[in-house]
């Protein structure tokens, strides 16, 4: 949901187990996601192939849009609701 493609592959799951198996919430493995550096670019590459200019360079875009994956929303909906402006 948050990185827009089928991340769970058996290594992705096991560390998302682990984090939860030491008393991280799953919001705090959610949110760990939202705001890594893989998620950072995919937002980086979506948001400027949608908008055919470099809207990614701004941080603070890129991170209004990691608060949004922060909050529930999805990779596909957020890139969904860009290309339909």
């Amino acid at each position: 949901r948050i990185l827009g493609y089928d991340w769970g592959n058996d290594n992705n799951v096991r560390w998302a187990q682990s984090r939860l198996a030491n008393g991280e919430s799953m919001k705090g493995v959610l949110d760990s996601l939202a705001y890594g550096d893989e998620t950072y670019k995919i937002i980086r590459e979506n948001t400027n192939r949608i908008f055919g200019y470099d809207w990614g360079s701004n941080p603070d875009n890129v991170h209004w849009v990691q608060g949004r994956l922060a909050g529930g929303e999805s990779m596909q909906d957020i890139m969904n609701s860009f290309a339909h402006k």
